[in-house]
């Protein structure tokens, strides 16, 4: 069953992708193409939702299988944000 979806979701994928380059040739832009995916790419993006909102590794692992935080922690893809602008005001000169 899970090539037969795998199928499915190329097609699906396809066939939006063909109908979006068709609208941006129309509109005179570039299209906006969608990749494969995989159902396993839910598990990444539920998790990394998850943690974006600050729901614990705790709470998300029984509903993803996982016994381990180490476990879902690899799923989450969230990434950390930096204040560029609040580390140009500091002077590393000073902490040495």
């Amino acid at each position: 069953m899970k090539i037969v979806l795998l199928q499915i979701i190329k097609m699906v994928v396809t066939k939006a992708n063909l109908q979006e380059e068709e609208i941006a040739r129309f509109e005179g832009r570039e299209p906006r193409v969608l990749e494969v995916f995989s159902p396993h790419t839910f598990r990444h993006t539920f998790i990394t939702n998850a943690s974006r909102n600050n729901v614990p590794y705790d709470v998300i692992r029984p509903f993803v299988g996982h016994s381990k935080d180490e476990m879902t922690a690899y799923y989450d893809h969230t990434e950390t944000v930096v204040d560029f602008e609040a580390l140009k005001k500091v002077s590393f000169l000073a902490m040495v």
